[in-house]
């Protein structure tokens, strides 16, 4: 069988992380994580993000990188600087979580192969990258280089409270230092383990609050108020709305009629109300609703 020499795999390799940064490329339109980032354009930026990087840099070292785990480790902190420096609600911040989706999507085995179908003269990425080599001398090898990674990680952060250990069967774990909750004195340090908190996460600079899908939200039709004189105006705007002006007039009625009855507060509207809400509900209202009152009764016994 033909084996592939390592200057065959360096040329490889570099053809693979040069395709890789051209599609990244297409996906960051603004140019933000294209240049680097001084602190003439964001302020006190080089104060606050104590690694910069940005895609130009991670260009002129390509043949420094010797597996993808390397390359995709770079592009992850061109996102986590970004989400350190932004607020949520800043563009930059939102095009960050976009251009970390399709950080997520082409470095997948789905995008991969995609990437060799659409370059046929690539070669096999799982024949010329380390990651996907499935002998057990080649895993054993990944593990203990992803561990000197994390661990040169928390020694460049110079922090206390994490540390990494290294189990009977050769897997590594991350630890964090929590002082007990007892009145004890002195405070007595114990470690817990991430697994037995946290479920699965996920690599970010801080916690991202819920957000319902905008697939799920009503959109109405937006009222125009012009002047008195403007007669011909359109007094509608449905650019953006998902439902039709009649959708929308029969909402606000439903809406009205619903304040109406409620208002009323007689046993007919309550129990007319119940039953429209567990026809929406499937009628899992009603079943919560039983088992409060089942347990206040018993609790009351």
């Amino acid at each position: 069988m033909f084996e592939m020499k390592r200057s065959d795999y360096i040329v490889s390799r570099q053809k693979w992380f040069q395709v890789i940064v051209e599609e990244l490329e297409k996906f960051d339109t603004k140019g933000i994580f294209l240049h680097e980032i001084t602190d003439n354009i964001a302020p006190l930026y080089s104060t606050i993000i104590k690694n910069p990087l940005c895609i130009d840099k991670i260009k002129n070292k390509l043949i420094y990188y010797q597996n993808l785990t390397d390359f995709r480790q770079d592009f992850n902190l061109i996102i986590e600087n970004c989400q350190h420096y932004n607020d949520q609600e800043t563009i930059f911040y939102q095009d960050s979580l976009m251009f970390q989706k399709e950080i997520e999507n082409i470095f997948h085995q789905d995008g991969l192969d995609g990437l060799m179908t659409k370059y046929p003269s690539l070669d096999n990425y799982r024949e010329i990258f380390p990651e996907f080599n499935q002998s057990i001398d080649n895993i054993k090898n990944v593990n203990e280089q992803a561990a000197e990674r994390a661990a040169s990680k928390i020694k460049k952060a110079k922090l206390d409270s994490v540390f990494l250990r290294r189990n009977n069967d050769g897997s590594t774990s991350l630890n964090l230092i929590n002082p007990e909750t007892s009145n004890q004195t002195p405070i007595v340090f114990q470690s817990d383990n991430f697994g037995e908190v946290l479920k699965k996460l996920k690599k970010t600079s801080q916690l991202i609050s819920f957000r319902e899908n905008g697939l799920y939200l009503l959109k109405p039709v937006k009222t125009l108020d012009y002047d008195p004189f403007s007669e011909y105006a359109p007094k509608y705007d449905s650019t953006f709305s998902k439902c039709k002006l009649n959708e929308f007039n029969d909402v606000l009625s439903h809406s009205a009629s619903l304040n109406t009855c409620v208002g009323s507060k007689n046993d007919y509207s309550s129990s007319l109300l119940s039953s429209w809400v567990d026809y929406v509900s499937d009628k899992k209202t009603t079943k919560s609703s039983n088992s409060i009152s089942t347990s206040e009764a018993e609790s009351s016994i």
